[in-house]
């Protein structure tokens, strides 16, 4: 950044300003934003991760599915909790 370079003078204070002015803007745009549209839910994020599985590989098993999961989803589930989800999205057993 310009600001590093620059000694305490009156261009820092006004780089400083600038880069204040800046963040107060960036905030006030993020809080405007929803939470849910940036973010789904984690019970979204399974149901998404089991579909993208079972259309990737079909005939994979639940066990297989929750193998493949990413760490944050693999511990809020389990084998059990994804073949009922695969039942509710209407998928066949597998």
């Amino acid at each position: 950044m310009e600001i590093k370079g620059v000694t305490y003078s009156k261009d820092y204070a006004k780089l400083f300003k600038q880069m204040k002015g800046a963040k107060k803007e960036f905030r006030k745009i993020l809080k405007d934003i929803p939470h849910q549209s940036v973010r789904n839910n984690l019970s979204t994020q399974v149901d998404n991760f089991i579909k993208k599985s079972v259309c990737d590989y079909p005939g994979i098993s639940s066990r297989e599915i929750h193998d493949r999961m990413p760490s944050k989803l693999y511990k809020i589930c389990s084998p059990q909790i994804i073949s009922k989800s695969i039942k509710k999205i209407v998928f066949k057993n597998l």
